[in-house]
């Protein structure tokens, strides 16, 4: 270790051991400390500018170091949130998706990720691997994701309301509630649906409009004219929260995305 003498009083300086500047620092050459302060800056002396860039390299490595753990864990953590193994995972390799199979529809809903969504379109349009496509992304960032379609969805809401457990349907709403994204899929089906199935998504369109749900809410169906009337008995009230909450659009049949200004379009 190098010392030089200070201009300023009760100061030295030293030299860095990365850059080799000199540096000031507390005169340590006398007292009973005297011996250990100096075998400490022996053994890690570096200036602040060296001691930044050795911290930040630090948290570099160990940010990469968590992203590639998340990685190898990626495929347990999308099934423990729900989503489709074949709607993420390439049907002839088992691979991860990389890319998006429908580019259009994955790129608009990470454009949209921020908000509340309604996505119509046929069977076999790619609603659903472009959804679960961005929601791999998203749980890559540790964001906290769930993808179920709606008959499961239904089903875990009257095991709910028929269970002895106090407050059970509340805490299953909290639940939901709770996550940074929600994908309820095959929302429209060939059946109306039930009455006390009608409660759970009104109870969901309600809490968005209200601010309750903090989860960004995304439906998923074919949305044909006249689908919200076959659904709801009162479809109005439905409409008004879709039109005022929701970022609604179809996927064609050659993949491109269209605006419903029927169902929303308020906001862009």
């Amino acid at each position: 270790m190098k010392i030089e003498e200070s201009v300023n009083p009760g100061q030295i300086l030293i030299d860095c051991l990365d850059c080799g500047a000199m540096f000031p620092v507390e005169d340590f050459r006398t007292g009973s400390f005297a011996g250990m302060v100096s075998e400490m800056y022996e053994r890690s002396r570096r200036c602040a500018t060296c001691e930044w860039k050795r911290k930040s390299e630090e948290e570099r490595q160990a940010r990469e170091a968590h992203r590639a753990e998340l990685a190898a864990r990626l495929p347990e953590l999308l099934e423990r949130s729900g989503v489709e193994y074949f709607y993420c995972h390439d049907r002839a390799t088992g691979a991860l998706f990389t890319e998006p199979p429908c580019r259009a529809a994955a790129e608009w809903l990470y454009r949209h990720r921020q908000e509340n969504v309604l996505l119509s379109g046929a069977t076999g349009t790619g609603k659903s691997t472009s959804a679960c496509f961005v929601a791999a992304g998203l749980i890559a960032e540790e964001r906290k994701v769930r993808y179920v379609n709606l008959r499961k969805l239904l089903a875990e809401w009257r095991a709910a309301k028929t269970s002895d457990a106090p407050f059970a349907a509340e805490k299953m709403l909290r639940g939901l509630f709770a996550l940074d994204l929600c994908i309820i899929d095959e929302i429209v089906g060939k059946a109306r649906i039930s009455e006390s199935g009608q409660e759970l998504l009104f109870e969901i369109l309600e809490s968005v409009n209200s601010g309750a749900c903090r989860s960004r809410i995304w439906l998923l169906g074919n949305f044909y004219t006249g689908s919200i009337e076959a659904i709801f008995a009162d479809p109005e009230p439905v409409r008004r929260r879709l039109q005022e909450n929701f970022c609604c659009a179809c996927i064609t049949a050659q993949g491109e995305i269209k605006t419903i200004q029927v169902y929303g379009g308020g906001k862009r």
